[in-house]
C-alpha cells in the first residue's frame, strides 16, 4: 500500500442473507481499523499497538474480518 491509501473489506458469509447482514451492520456496527503506518489495531473495545517488526504475525492472531463490521486498512 502506498502512503495515504485506504482499503475497505466487507465479509458476507451468505449472499442469500445480504439484507439480514446489512441490517445488522447498520444497527450495531463493529468497525475494525488497521493502520499499517502506525502499526495499530482498533476495534470498539480499544486501540492496540502492534510490534513494528512482527505486526503481520500479530495481526494473523487477531479477528480482522467479521460479518458485523467493515474492516478498514489505512496507511498514514
Amino acid at each position: 500500500m502506498e502512503l495515504g491509501e485506504v482499503i475497505e473489506m466487507y465479509y458476507l458469509p451468505s449472499q442469500n442473507d445480504f439484507d439480514e447482514y446489512r441490517e445488522r451492520l447498520l444497527e450495531h456496527p463493529e468497525p475494525i481499523e488497521i493502520n499499517i503506518g502506525k502499526h495499530t489495531y482498533q476495534t470498539i473495545y480499544g486501540l492496540y499497538q502492534l510490534n513494528p517488526k512482527k505486526w503481520v504475525e500479530e495481526l494473523s492472531h487477531r479477528n480482522y474480518i467479521t460479518p458485523y463490521g467493515i474492516t478498514t486498512f489505512v496507511n498514514y
